[in-house]
C-alpha cells in the first residue's frame, strides 16, 4: 500500500496532520475496519 495524500499547504503542520491521517487509516485497515477513503484500481 502506498499512502499519497494531496497536501494543499506545504507547511510542517499540514504535513504532520497528513502523516497522522495516513497512519490512522493503515491501523484501521490492519484492525479489520474499512478505510474512510478508498481508492479503486482498475485491474
Amino acid at each position: 500500500m502506498i499512502g499519497t495524500p494531496h497536501i494543499g499547504a506545504q507547511t510542517r503542520e499540514a504535513q504532520d496532520r497528513a502523516g497522522l491521517a495516513i497512519a490512522e487509516e493503515v491501523l484501521a485497515v490492519l484492525q479489520g475496519r474499512e478505510p474512510r477513503f478508498r481508492v479503486l484500481a482498475n485491474d
